[in-house]
Protein backbone atom coordinates (compact mmCIF):
# COMPACT_ATOMS: atom_id res chain seq x y z
CA UNK A 1 0.00 0.00 0.00
CA UNK A 2 2.57 2.22 0.61
CA UNK A 3 4.04 2.01 -2.67
CA UNK A 4 1.23 2.29 -4.14
CA UNK A 5 0.21 5.36 -1.52
CA UNK A 6 3.29 7.46 -2.41
CA UNK A 7 2.91 7.30 -6.62
CA UNK A 8 -0.78 7.62 -6.44
CA UNK A 9 -2.02 8.73 -3.39
CA UNK A 10 -4.70 11.78 -3.89
CA UNK A 11 -4.69 11.39 -7.58
CA UNK A 12 -7.92 11.66 -9.73
CA UNK A 13 -6.52 8.75 -11.58
CA UNK A 14 -8.18 5.10 -11.62
CA UNK A 15 -4.77 3.88 -9.37
CA UNK A 16 -5.67 6.62 -7.37
CA UNK A 17 -9.16 6.30 -6.73
CA UNK A 18 -8.48 2.55 -6.64
CA UNK A 19 -5.62 3.15 -3.37
CA UNK A 20 -8.32 5.18 -1.68
CA UNK A 21 -11.06 2.91 -2.41
CA UNK A 22 -8.71 -0.08 -0.81
CA UNK A 23 -7.41 1.85 2.00
CA UNK A 24 -11.09 2.36 3.39
CA UNK A 25 -11.89 -1.56 2.95
CA UNK A 26 -9.08 -1.99 4.97
CA UNK A 27 -10.23 0.30 7.94
CA UNK A 28 -14.07 -0.63 7.25
CA UNK A 29 -13.00 -4.52 7.67
CA UNK A 30 -10.84 -3.59 10.77
CA UNK A 31 -13.86 -1.38 12.11
CA UNK A 32 -15.77 -4.41 12.33
CA UNK A 33 -13.31 -6.71 13.76
CA UNK A 34 -13.51 -3.65 16.61
CA UNK A 35 -17.20 -3.12 16.77
CA UNK A 36 -17.75 -5.16 19.86
CA UNK A 37 -14.76 -3.18 21.69
CA UNK A 38 -16.30 0.39 20.71
CA UNK A 39 -19.20 2.04 22.36
CA UNK A 40 -20.29 2.45 18.46
CA UNK A 41 -19.66 1.97 14.68
CA UNK A 42 -18.15 5.92 14.36
CA UNK A 43 -15.60 5.12 17.45
CA UNK A 44 -14.61 1.69 16.19
CA UNK A 45 -13.57 3.08 12.32
CA UNK A 46 -11.76 6.36 14.48
CA UNK A 47 -9.77 3.64 16.43
CA UNK A 48 -9.20 1.11 12.82
CA UNK A 49 -7.50 4.63 11.38
CA UNK A 50 -5.06 4.63 14.20
CA UNK A 51 -4.32 1.50 14.04
CA UNK A 52 -4.03 1.18 10.45
CA UNK A 53 -1.66 4.31 10.64
CA UNK A 54 0.32 3.10 13.68
CA UNK A 55 1.31 -0.31 11.58
CA UNK A 56 2.33 1.97 8.44
CA UNK A 57 4.71 3.94 10.80
CA UNK A 58 5.87 0.85 12.70
CA UNK A 59 6.24 -0.73 9.04
CA UNK A 60 8.60 2.17 7.96
CA UNK A 61 10.49 2.46 11.35
CA UNK A 62 11.07 -1.64 11.30
CA UNK A 63 12.42 -1.33 7.70
CA UNK A 64 14.63 1.68 8.75
CA UNK A 65 16.02 0.11 12.14
CA UNK A 66 16.03 -3.59 10.75
CA UNK A 67 14.35 -4.07 14.13
CA UNK A 68 10.89 -5.59 14.68
CA UNK A 69 10.76 -3.20 17.69
CA UNK A 70 7.94 -0.84 16.54
CA UNK A 71 5.53 -3.30 16.28
CA UNK A 72 6.56 -4.60 19.35
CA UNK A 73 5.55 -0.97 20.77
CA UNK A 74 2.10 -0.97 18.56
CA UNK A 75 1.37 -4.11 19.66
CA UNK A 76 2.23 -3.13 23.52
CA UNK A 77 0.06 -0.15 23.13
CA UNK A 78 -2.85 -1.31 21.28
CA UNK A 79 -3.45 -4.03 23.77
CA UNK A 80 -3.24 -0.99 26.66
CA UNK A 81 -5.56 1.12 25.02
CA UNK A 82 -8.24 -1.42 22.93
CA UNK A 83 -10.82 -2.10 25.47
CA UNK A 84 -11.27 -5.74 25.96
CA UNK A 85 -14.38 -7.12 25.61
CA UNK A 86 -14.29 -11.24 24.90
CA UNK A 87 -17.97 -12.00 23.93
CA UNK A 88 -20.06 -9.13 24.64
CA UNK A 89 -22.34 -7.79 22.19
CA UNK A 90 -21.66 -4.51 20.46
CA UNK A 91 -21.58 -1.59 22.33
CA UNK A 92 -20.28 -3.03 25.08
CA UNK A 93 -17.09 -2.91 25.31
CA UNK A 94 -15.69 -3.35 28.88
CA UNK A 95 -12.17 -1.50 30.37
Amino acid sequence: LQAMTDEFGGTDTPLGRAVALQSRRWASALASALADRAHDRAEAETLAIALLALLQGARALAKARRSTDPFDAVTHHARRCIPRCDGCPPGQARA
